[in-house]
């Protein structure tokens, strides 16, 4: 069984800090109390200070350090000997090591085949998805380029024709003002055309009537006098 790292230096680190303890408190348990006495004379032999003094100091720290390391080499040795396993965990453990990668190694290819198919899944979406997007955008393109087009050709149709409009009202004022100003003598010419016209007209009427007049003279002297009658006298035609 595999312990934590961590828990190991807590529990070297517990084991140290309680023996530490466990020393101090028999050292100070074993030592007598100090008393309150008289002043030592300083008659007396040297002896005694050594003793008082060697009574009060503590230990040094490389005592500490020296004691401390050795009992964490103790600690370690006793933990490793709890770690070490025979020969039957070993075989055991290299056993369930051994099916472990025979299993990784069987479930590998499968693994890898499954990959494989949701790979070419993925790619093939992917590609649908990307040829959808296109579509739809080369449709909205389309659309959108349609609806400029038929704005740009109606502007243009209204742009034709109102300059065609203004074209035609430009002529029309033009000539209605030309005809407003029209000069003296061309009124002049077309007032003589106009009784030219008239003139040969009354004299076209004039010859048809003088005409018809003579075939009615020339009717009643073939006729005589007998044809005569009294309502004979008046002329069919008077002028």
């Amino acid at each position: 069984v595999a312990y934590p790292v961590e828990l190991l230096e807590k529990s070297d680190c517990l084991s140290t800090c309680a023996r530490v303890y466990c020393v101090t408190g028999e050292r100070l348990l074993h030592s007598k109390p100090q008393t309150l006495g008289p002043k030592p004379d300083s008659l007396s032999g040297p002896v005694d200070q050594q003793s008082l003094q060697a009574k009060q100091v503590l230990p040094s720290p490389l005592d500490w350090k020296s004691f401390l390391s050795s009992t964490k080499e103790a600690r370690l040795k006793t933990d490793s000997s709890c770690l070490a396993m025979i020969e039957a965990e070993q075989g055991a453990l290299f056993e369930v090591i051994r099916r472990a990668l025979q299993s990784l190694r069987k479930n590998k290819g499968p693994i890898q085949e499954q990959r494989k198919e949701i790979s070419a899944v993925i790619q093939r979406c992917y590609k649908r998805y990307k040829q959808y997007a296109l579509y739809k955008r080369m449709t909205l393109a389309a659309i959108l380029i349609q609806s400029h087009f038929r704005s740009f050709h109606e502007k243009r149709k209204f742009q034709q024709s109102r300059k065609a409009a203004v074209l035609i009202q430009q002529y029309y004022r033009s000539y209605r003002h030309s005809l407003r100003h029209i000069s003296y003598p061309c009124l002049l010419a077309y007032s003589s055309l106009l009784t030219k016209k008239q003139n040969q007209a009354a004299r076209k009427i004039l010859r048809f009537l003088l005409r018809c007049r003579h075939r009615a003279k020339e009717q009643r002297k073939a006729r005589g006098p007998e044809s005569s009658t009294p309502g004979s006298a008046h002329s069919p035609i008077s002028l």
